[in-house]
């Protein structure tokens, strides 16, 4: 079996490594912490970048806007915030809703239909 990424998985980990590895130094992180609102620091200047490059939404189809990628590429995302200490909600946004109910069959990720979408089912991606 080959385990080596694919050429857009890799295109994915490049990227996010290097929006991660310039944008979250330690002056950046001392600096959002100290205009950190109430509810805490979040740094919005590294979550515009990353929705401009559509790291955020990687995981989603293309007719909703997304990349269409797969879950390893997904992963890459979230690996290269791991690497850091970014104030910014990946792991969280990555992981939720999008893939709640969602069935895998060959590499396409499949939305479920209505009788089997919890109620209030959505999809709602931060981008500012």
């Amino acid at each position: 079996m080959d385990f080596s990424y694919s050429e857009e998985q890799e295109a994915v980990r490049q990227l996010a490594g290097q929006i991660f590895g310039e944008r979250s130094t330690h002056e950046r992180l001392k600096q959002v912490e100290a205009t950190a609102a109430d509810d805490g620091p979040f740094d919005r200047e590294l979550w515009k970048e990353l929705a401009d490059a559509g790291l955020l939404s990687i995981h989603l189809g293309e007719d909703v806007g997304g990349a269409g990628l797969d879950f390893v590429a997904a992963c890459l995302v979230i690996e290269a915030a791991g690497r850091t200490a970014a104030y910014v909600p990946v792991v969280e946004t990555i992981s939720s809703e999008p893939w709640y109910g969602l069935s895998f069959t060959g590499s396409v990720w499949n939305e479920p239909d209505a009788e089997t979408r919890p109620s209030g089912w959505s999809v709602t991606l931060l981008t500012e």
